[in-house]
């Protein structure tokens, strides 16, 4: 009895395991395809809707902006693929354009709503932090890979 139940919780562990292998990865849809920059800037809108508590009109004005700035990341990315953009000036159009970004929407925002956005926007710098210094911890001790340091530029 027990070892028919070993048995069945090991293949039903396999057939779980073999089902998650399937999905696409941690930035694409579940069909593996990379997300569009409208579906990008859809999520960015949705999740800030969420987060801050936005009316139909304010909704409607950020997801432009945001759909704006996903538009000019996919132009960077596909000027840097064409390497007719050096590292330095990829970045610094990145962060350019998320300046933009930010400033637009706080200015569409009510007062309490720019507060909850900043404290957003500093959970989030806190939360990279964290994340180079684990990834400086594991490059150190030899278990991450080069082409790994690349994934910090992704976008959301």
């Amino acid at each position: 009895m027990k070892k028919q139940f070993v048995i069945t919780f090991l293949l039903s562990l396999v057939v779980c395991m073999s089902a998650f292998a399937q999905r696409g990865g941690f930035r694409q849809g579940g069909d593996g395809e990379p997300r569009t920059a409208a579906e990008r800037a859809n999520a960015q809108t949705n999740a800030l809707e969420k987060k801050l508590g936005l009316n139909a009109d304010q909704k409607g004005k950020i997801y432009e902006i945001n759909l704006t700035a996903a538009n000019r990341n996919e132009e960077l990315r596909a000027s840097m693929r064409d390497q007719s953009a050096d590292r330095e000036t990829f970045r610094a159009s990145r962060v350019e354009n998320e300046k933009t970004r930010d400033a637009s929407i706080e200015g569409l925002l009510t007062p309490e709503q720019k507060v909850k956005y900043t404290e957003l926007k500093e959970a989030q710098k806190e939360k990279m932090e964290e994340r180079k210094e684990n990834r400086k911890e594991l490059k150190g001790k030899g278990k991450l890979k080069k082409a790994d340091d690349d994934d910090d530029n992704d976008d959301n």
